[in-house]
């Protein structure tokens, strides 16, 4: 469930490179990006997939966050889980903050079950982490390193993700948990 969280937070990858620079301002990515709605985590260019996919909006100083991660197949539940996470949080300089207590969390493609189970162990683990910021930083000419701490700056695990923007949204792939 971590590696879940992790993505969820900022799409991380465990193996992404660690940020160099300055972050780069919200408002700023947004502007670099404007027309490419789709924010795609850990892209793998030979598949055209990502590990999860987000549309975030910036509405003058909230960014609106609208997550979709695919897990793997859990042995022995028919179908696959894919998880969306819907959440707002604050522009605070050079960071987007907030907590996932007013987040809305829906898992489909598993029995109804299930499906409440993995949305209430979600929920319970990304309260529980308390305020997140995420802050971006350059990563080549058309990516970015994002960074999740919490509001203290302390770092949270695997909290470092490699990150593009698209126009169309990619595939998504089963997230994976290693």
């Amino acid at each position: 469930m971590k590696r879940i969280f992790c993505l969820i937070t900022l799409f991380l990858a465990a193996c992404a490179p660690t940020p160099k620079g300055p972050p780069v301002p919200i408002k700023t990515v947004y502007a670099e990006n404007q027309g490419k709605l789709w924010e795609c985590a850990n892209y793998d260019a030979s598949a055209q997939t990502c590990e999860a996919l987000a549309k975030r909006a910036l509405r003058r100083d909230s960014v609106a966050y609208d997550m979709t991660l695919l897990m793997p197949k859990l042995p022995g539940i028919p179908g696959r889980a894919k998880i969306n996470v819907q959440a707002a949080f604050k522009v605070q300089g050079n960071a987007y903050c907030g907590r996932f207590n007013n987040a809305r969390y829906r898992v489909t493609g598993v029995p109804a079950e299930v499906a409440a189970s993995l949305a209430q162990g979600l929920r319970q683990e990304m309260v529980k982490e308390g305020e997140v910021c995420t802050r971006y930083y350059r990563n080549g000419p058309d990516g970015y390193i994002s960074e999740t701490t919490r509001r203290d700056g302390t770092p949270i695990d695997d909290g470092v993700g490699r990150v593009n923007f698209f126009t169309r949204a990619p595939a998504l792939r089963p997230v994976s948990l290693f």
